[in-house]
Parts: structure tokens; sequence; C-alpha cells
């Protein structure tokens, strides 16, 4: 009899169950991924309740310049109740762009809303070239999305001529 179980080949399973169970696993781990997102999330301001009150704009990271790190940054902001930003963290991001676009967000004040909170957008674009400026442009266009472009070097204007 032991000779007869050697000898047997495992039991093969169907290609189709294996993917079904696969898919299933998915499923159940995006849901579960998803309930507690909306849990820790909490409420979520809509596009009407978002409205910046006086931003600070910021330059364009030096470590990331020089490392042309660029990317998107979203940033999770609570508000006390006059608006001001009682807290701000990344929660996607480039590591290297992170840090400085919540430092930058603490600096903002928003109308008060419900939810106390808002969603910040930074999109760091680093272009290859040379500016006449110092390098950087912030343009913060409504009513989250703050974009940061970056390039090469600064030209001195007076010099070039």
């Amino acid at each position: 009899m032991t000779a007869d179980l050697i000898n047997q080949r495992p039991r093969e399973v169907p290609m189709k169950t294996n993917v079904r169970k696969m898919l299933t696993m998915i499923f159940l781990f995006g849901m579960g991924a998803i309930v507690c997102a909306s849990a820790q999330q909490g409420d979520v301001p809509k596009d009407d309740d978002l409205a910046v009150v006086d931003f600070k704009d910021m330059q364009y990271p030096i470590p990331a310049q020089i490392g042309h790190v660029q990317g998107a940054v979203v940033v999770q902001v609570k508000l006390d109740e006059h608006g001001g930003v009682s807290d701000a963290q990344a929660i996607s991001g480039p590591v290297a762009l992170a840090l400085a676009a919540v430092n930058n967000v603490k600096k903002w004040r928003f109308r008060p809303n419900a939810p106390k909170s808002a969603v910040i957008v930074y999109n760091f674009v680093f272009l290859e070239g040379r500016c006449e400026s110092h390098g950087s442009l912030f343009v913060l266009q409504p009513s989250n999305l703050a974009t940061v472009i970056g390039c090469s070097a600064a030209v001195n204007s007076s010099s070039s001529r």
C-alpha cells in the first residue's frame, strides 16, 4: 500500500479554481482596505467647502532639485475652528518632497468647514533647463492643487547679456 501511495501523483487542482480563489482573496483584501481607509479619513470636504484664505508659496526643495525628484504629494490637513492648520501629514508621494509640502501647508489658512479638514495635492515638476528666478515657481490653482516647478540652475540675467 505504501508503494501505491508513493507512486501516486499529487492531485492537480484545476487552474480555474486557483484563479477564482486568488481573485476572491484580492477582492476581499481590497474591500477591507477601502473600509479601513474610509474609517480613518472621516469626513473629507467637498470642493465647495474647501477654500484657501491665505497661503505661502514655496521653493522647490534643494535636495529634490539636485536629485531631479518630481511627483505628486497628497497632504491631508486637519483644521482648527478658525481654519488654521492644526496638523498635516503626507499620505502619499516621494519622501524627498513630502516633508517640504507638509511644512508649507502648515503656514496656510482655510475657510472653516464642517469636517475641519482639507486635502491639498502638490504637483512637483522638474524641468530641464535654466531659470531666471530662484530656480522655482509656485502656482496655486483652485481649490487644492499647488504646482511647484523647479529647474536646473538660476541664471543671472545681467551677466547673460
